[in-house]
């Protein structure tokens, strides 16, 4: 009964709380969002999948960057390819459906894999996180397909901590043709957790994803992607971008972004493998800890990381958050440092007028608001895996 009573008081908060955000932040400004500002990036999914189904190249070059107007994986062109059969007006409103769908779906399916205290948490936090964020309604109207991957990678983690390594992997593998940053998220499932056998799951599902693709993607794309355009995606687009790449752009040093980058990751790499155990679930607040961490890192460090790239937070910190609540007793200053780092990570960075740190022949580089909160919630983060460093009440 009493719990009972404590589900009704957390579904009664998560209500008002939810339909003051909506009618406050959603509704005033509101249309669908497939016509606001036309789906643009949407556009070019749809363009390149047509261009599969008239068997012309799906790589054509914008002619006044010389540079490739879709970078996706190949293999996206599958599921690209499927709305290009509808009439654009149609496909849009579908993908939209598509990538919504699938996110409510990973979202439901993080209840299956936590406990009942913690349920009650993550039912309040996860749509207050989903209507906060900037990035979130951000992506809805440019018709990205970032919610898409991190869904997936959202099913996998939960596949794997259903023990179902195969369609864990899967999953992974699926994200990762479909985009190919989810990669890194085996620092995830085979450093930290030390199983070498996810690494095999994964590139064996990779291979049959490829070769399926096979008879109906061109093989000739697939070198061209690997040879051409991937390249191209090491190099920071400039300060539109969300990531600490964005400074290297602004002192005219975008050459130094692949370098960086990558040193990045090993340095992350060696730590995730150093602070893992080889027991799943052993300590539930530091795998959400790392599993988060790990998506921070690719945001910090990846050249192409966009304001609604954020959205690949959303329910890692949902997890995160509600496991800190409801299994440990944190101090209350480290209960408001994340807080405010969550702040910055749901932010609008649009500020009107811009506040400028740094101008030259580049342009102007506004305040990086979401790379702060990165920064910031990255660092309080790694105390959780440092024992001597106490945040929590005995």
């Amino acid at each position: 009964m009493v719990q009972r009573d404590c589900w009704l008081k957390v579904g009664v908060v998560s209500l008002l709380v939810c339909a003051w955000l909506i009618w406050n932040f959603w509704i005033p400004d509101w249309t669908t969002p497939w016509n606001k500002y036309g789906y643009v990036d949407f556009g070019i999914f749809y363009n390149a999948g047509k261009a599969l189904i008239q068997h012309q190249n799906p790589y054509p070059r914008i002619p006044i960057y010389g540079k490739p107007e879709f970078f996706y994986p190949p293999t996206s062109l599958l599921l690209f390819g499927i709305y290009a059969h509808f009439d654009f007006a149609f496909a849009k409103v579908l993908w939209f459906v598509t990538y919504l769908t699938v996110f409510v779906a990973a979202t439901l399916s993080c209840i299956r894999v936590i406990g009942d205290e913690t349920k009650q948490w993550f039912v309040l936090i996860a749509p207050i996180l989903t209507l906060v964020s900037y990035p979130f309604h951000n992506l809805m109207f440019a018709g990205q397909s970032d919610l898409l991957m991190a869904s997936l990678t959202i099913l996998s983690l939960v596949s794997q901590r259903l023990k179902h390594d195969n369609v864990s992997a899967f999953l992974l593998s699926s994200a990762t043709l479909l985009k190919g940053p989810p990669l890194l998220l085996l620092i995830y499932f085979v450093l930290y957790r030390r199983d070498i056998k996810y690494l095999f799951r994964f590139l064996f599902s990779m291979a049959f994803i490829v070769g399926a693709s096979l008879a109906v993607v061109p093989i000739h794309l697939y070198w061209y992607y690997v040879v051409i355009v991937a390249p191209q995606l090491l190099i920071s687009a400039g300060p539109f971008h969300q990531s600490i790449m964005s400074y290297l752009n602004a002192l005219n040093v975008n050459y130094l972004s692949p370098v960086i980058s990558v040193f990045g990751v090993a340095i992350f790499a060696l730590f995730a493998f150093h602070v893992g155990c080889r027991k799943a679930n052993k300590n539930i607040l530091r795998d959400d800890a790392m599993f988060l961490m790990n998506i921070l890192v690719y945001l910090l460090l990846g050249p192409q990381t966009s304001p609604y790239s954020y959205v690949w937070v959303i329910l890692p910190l949902a997890l995160f958050f509600s496991t800190l609540l409801a299994e440990e007793k944190a101090r209350l200053l480290y209960l408001a440092l994340v807080s405010f780092a969550a702040f910055l990570l749901s932010s609008n960075n649009y500020i009107n007028p811009y506040v400028i740190i740094w101008q030259n022949s580049n342009g102007q580089l506004p305040l990086p608001i979401n790379v702060a909160g990165n920064l910031m919630m990255t660092l309080s983060l790694i105390p959780i895996f440092v024992s001597s460093i106490r945040l929590f009440r005995q």
